[in-house]
């Protein structure tokens, strides 16, 4: 089967449905196949369908855990991958609505650690940056350093908000196609 078929997908959850296939078994086939390739954008999209049905109230924050790990080891061997940044889109979202503090606090300090180790990396810097406008309180941090290479105030420290205010420029100037969007993020500071 070619892992990128959405016809396939499709096919798939259609023979799980009546077949009666435990989802539990179908989340394991999920994770088997992100594991042999974690740039299979489709299995990860599979899984942003059966979390919600396995969990119909609220994921329960060990499996955030596990799905973070998965998403963490992709995102770090191949920061350039979208694949996985789009799936943790859906990950923030869930710890959001179940109010897992800790475990977002935590997910922004990786992002961190990884926009500190590739601060070139539009797809890192635009995960930090919606990471600290989810989390409003992170943008009031004064006193705290928000230091960017490669741009004129390198080395100055700044509040959350001037952080978000600059790599907002840097995306719009590394990717000028969307710049319009980047602005717009801006506008939530």
């Amino acid at each position: 089967m070619d892992e990128r078929n959405f016809h396939c997908w499709g096919y798939r959850r259609f023979v799980v449905e009546k077949g009666s296939v435990p989802l539990d078994s179908e989340l394991a086939f999920s994770t088997k196949l992100i594991k042999e390739n974690f740039s299979n954008y489709s299995s990860w999209h599979y899984r942003t369908t059966l979390l919600p049905l396995l969990f119909p109230q609220a994921i329960p924050e060990a499996q955030i855990q596990e799905e973070l790990k998965l998403v963490l080891n992709a995102v770090f061997t191949d920061p350039n991958d979208q694949s996985a940044w789009f799936y943790s889109q859906f990950l923030v979202d869930q710890i959001r609505k179940a109010d897992y503090t800790e475990v977002m606090r935590k997910l922004v300090e990786n992002v961190k650690e990884l926009w500190e180790e590739e601060p070139e990396n539009a797809w890192v810097l635009h995960a930090y940056v919606k990471l600290l406008l989810t989390n409003r309180d992170l943008l009031d941090t004064s006193g705290k350093e928000f230091i960017m290479d490669g741009i004129k105030m390198d080395g100055i420290k700044m509040d959350g908000k001037e952080f978000v205010s600059i790599a907002v420029g840097k995306l719009s100037a590394q990717d000028p196609l969307r710049s319009g969007y980047y602005h717009s993020l801006r506008s939530q500071i």
